[in-house]
């Protein structure tokens, strides 16, 4: 897909770069959303999307996941992928791609693999391999999690975890890249995938886009009191436990009340009005879902503090996103944040649940006691590393290797 969050736009912005630099990339996903010429759909035949619907889904529910999507297994076959040198598959777990396309696909052309979490390593899940559940290191089966994203009714992840070694040793050509450190040290610890020796390739930000404004600016174009403390807060789903909103709502819930009536929460994504009813007392400005960057980047400027308290990550985009800005972020230790965040410098980190740390953690910045000067200057630290335009000739280069050793 082209739009999304996380790995769709990961994959967006990485396309976007390398056409800048001079290269011609194009991207086939399941779903478009813009008019871009050099994006196309795959499997656009109704015929194809029927088949997907009509025989995938029903499979997926009973437990042959993802196998049952033609579409996938005539991706070989497209003129976009017969011209490429190399095939940079994102996520493609999500009902449009089978997993038993992957031999012929990288037999085709070399394939590169982005881990945008463990879907790869499982006999199903995505998430819960994170730190819930070790059975992925063992073969699974007797899942204790079937009803975790993505769903399956019976249990097969047995002979799903088995399959998906059999596809891997079967595809002669596939490498593997992770945008966090902590998803390749988790890759290294897999049956199926540790012979591969993934590569540390991170997700890139744009920085002529994400970068510091003056905060009267911002605030003023959002409409937002210049006397008041802002903590901005993405996509508040309460009902998904691993964002951590739950913790989030406590954590607000014990700042000193002195601070409520200086304080707005502005909320970006859904669950906004859901967050204000658990938090009465609070001003709460929710800009719904954005999907312009420039109006993301207006709020992280207009913000003093990102609080980020999600407990299952890989290598967040907008913890990327907020530090190029300068703003500092709050954040839980769990999956790549803390390659992200430097404690104490462009945020605070705190240990995974630790409510009263991460409250302590927002109630410094809000008492100045943090360094702002400092955290401004995070944008060369973000250049060094996550530099779009770096991140891009990087993977020229990894694509290069691929092509020369093929």
């Amino acid at each position: 897909m082209d739009d999304g969050s996380g790995g769709p736009i990961a994959a967006r912005r990485l396309h976007t770069a390398l056409r800048q630099a001079g290269h011609d990339s194009r991207m086939l996903v399941w779903r478009k959303t813009t008019d871009d010429p050099t994006i196309e759909l795959f499997g656009r035949s109704k015929l194809s999307r029927a088949a997907s619907q009509g025989l995938g889904e029903p499979l997926d529910a009973l437990g042959l996941q993802y196998l049952a999507h033609p579409a996938s297994w005539a991706l070989p076959d497209h003129p976009w992928i017969r011209a490429a040198d190399v095939v940079h598959l994102h996520i493609i777990h999500g009902g449009y791609f089978s997993p038993l396309a992957l031999p012929r696909l990288s037999r085709a052309t070399p394939v590169l693999w982005t881990m945008h979490d463990l879907w790869a390593v499982t006999g199903h899940c995505a998430v819960a391999a994170y730190d819930e559940c070790q059975r992925w290191q063992e073969g699974c089966g007797a899942c204790p999690q079937l009803h975790d994203y993505p769903a399956i009714r019976f249990d097969t992840t047995r002979w799903l975890w088995r399959l998906k070694r059999s596809l891997y040793q079967r595809s002669p050509r596939l490498a593997i890249a992770c945008p966090s450190a902590w998803m390749a040290n988790k890759i290294r610890q897999s049956p199926l995938l540790h012979h591969l020796d993934p590569i540390h390739l991170p997700n890139g930000i744009d920085l002529t886009l994400f970068k510091p404004l003056p905060q009267a600016v911002a605030r003023e174009a959002l409409g937002i009191d210049r006397q008041l403390k802002v903590l901005m807060i993405s996509s508040p789903v309460l009902s998904n436990a691993r964002k951590g909103m739950p913790l989030l709502v406590q954590a607000l819930q014990g700042l000193d009340p002195a601070w409520r009536e200086h304080l707005l929460l502005l909320v970006v994504g859904k669950g906004g009005q859901d967050l204000a009813a658990q938090l009465p007392g609070f001003r709460v400005k929710s800009m719904g879902m954005v999907s312009d960057e420039i109006v993301s980047v207006l709020c992280y400027n207009a913000a003093d503090i990102f609080v980020f308290p999600s407990i299952a990550e890989n290598l967040p985009n907008s913890l990327l996103e907020s530090i190029a800005c300068g703003t500092p972020v709050v954040c839980y230790d769990v999956g790549g944040n803390c390659e992200i965040v430097e404690h104490g410098i462009t945020g605070f980190v705190a240990q995974k649940g630790d409510i009263a740390q991460f409250r302590e953690s927002i109630q410094a910045i809000l008492d100045d006691k943090f360094d702002l000067q400092e955290s401004s200057k995070s944008v060369n630290r973000i250049k060094n590393k996550y530099d779009i335009e770096m991140i891009a000739q990087r993977s020229i280069g990894i694509y290069n290797d691929l092509v020369s050793s093929n």
